[in-house]
């Protein structure tokens, strides 16, 4: 019912979509703050698993008749169903709260990672356009019960261009043959929806942005080697919006839409990044382009993908030596 909900409101919002994907994570958020979602421990007992999901299939079925697409659900059938799921799960259910507390308190290494893009948070992204949980580092504390004080390093994980899905205002956004061409050469298609993603170039107002959200040590810069064929790349360093030059972006989508990028063109490198395992063995160009972005985020780029094996990466700061607490 969350899927027939999410697409029949996204269907209501006619000509303004936000894009969704159509899975039914924002009905699935809206019963959570409206307490009346499930959670994975009510699957351990079947009849407290009945009653949720009599209130929550009630108040599926009223929204989608004010949404003009009545539809009667079937309780048995859902609860058939998630009953399979709970035999299946009950074994690794637990609280969750004291093992990561034990972690913690052991000063076991703990990876934690974030979903979409900062962005696309529910309160420090493009609002309207963004989706419905916490996208930044404060966020992953949220979900996962680590204390704030107990991260030791934040590592921002960026493209070597930009892109996003959905709606939404995007400065950057290349509508000619160089976005295409990139999208084609980066295979920038949604894993869920199959959808094209937008493309642009690099933007360094965005970036300072949610480096300074999230508070990141250190970025890892991907997908470099997209970049690999191109004559000159160019860097969005910050806005003009009505004759004020701006270096983050404004929290009003609409004025977000109406900002004009500062370009900096640099020379391409017009050669193979594959291959390299250390930052030295990069072209020239490649190397200026990287610390260029560094400068401007003003964090450090400690990782940098160059193919899309695990393997090729080039780590300039070993992450892990950086632990303490």
């Amino acid at each position: 019912y969350h899927l027939l909900l999410d697409n029949a409101q996204e269907a209501k919002r006619g000509v303004n979509p936000i894009g969704t994907t159509g899975r039914g994570i924002g009905p699935a958020y809206e019963d959570k703050v409206a307490r009346v979602g499930l959670r994975i421990g009510d699957l351990t007992d079947v009849a407290f698993l009945r009653e949720r999901l009599t209130v929550a299939i009630g108040r599926g079925e009223r929204l989608l008749a004010a949404l003009g697409q009545p539809q009667a659900l079937d309780l048995e059938a859902v609860l058939a169903e998630y009953a399979g799921y709970a035999d299946r799960l009950r074994r690794h259910i637990t609280d969750v709260a004291p093992v990561i507390a034990a972690a913690v308190e052991r000063n076991a290494a703990i990876l934690l990672e974030g979903a979409q893009g900062t962005l696309l948070d529910l309160d420090h992204g493009t609002y309207p356009y963004a989706t419905t949980s916490s996208c930044t580092v404060a966020g992953l504390c949220q979900g996962s019960g680590v204390p704030p004080r107990a991260i030791s390093h934040a590592i921002g994980v960026y493209k070597a261009y930009s892109t996003r899905v959905g709606a939404g205002p995007m400065p950057t956004e290349l509508l000619d043959r160089t976005g295409d061409y990139l999208r084609e050469r980066a295979h920038e298609f949604g894993t869920t929806t199959g959808r094209a993603r937008r493309v642009g170039w690099f933007d360094a107002a965005v970036s300072r942005y949610t480096a300074s959200i999230n508070g990141f040590d250190s970025i890892a810069l991907t997908r470099l080697d997209i970049l690999d064929e191109l004559e000159t790349v160019k860097i969005s360093a910050g806005y003009r919006l009505d004759g004020v030059t701006l270096e983050t972006p404004p929290s009003d989508p609409a004025n977000l839409a109406r900002c004009e990028p500062v370009y900096e063109e640099m020379e391409g490198w017009k050669m193979p990044t594959r291959g390299a395992s250390d930052f030295d063995d990069l072209p020239a160009q490649a190397i200026a382009y990287i610390e260029r972005i560094e400068s401007l985020v003003r964090v450090p780029v400690a990782l940098v993908g160059v193919g899309p094996e695990r393997s090729e990466r080039i780590v300039r700061q070993a992450l892990w030596e950086q632990r303490s607490r």
